[in-house]
């Protein structure tokens, strides 16, 4: 294993992906709103 570890650094690293995660889990209705008015008001064909 390396000899620099960090449990500091390898703490931050965790908590940024879980909460990355959880925002784009809550987010997930919007996005999905979102793509759905972008194909309902592209050409036909295009998507």
């Amino acid at each position: 294993m390396a000899d620099n570890f960090s449990f500091r650094d390898f703490g931050i690293g965790l908590a940024a992906g879980w909460a990355s995660a959880f925002i784009l889990y809550q987010m997930r209705g919007v996005l999905g709103r979102t793509r759905d008015d972008v194909r309902a008001s592209a050409p036909k064909g295009v998507m």
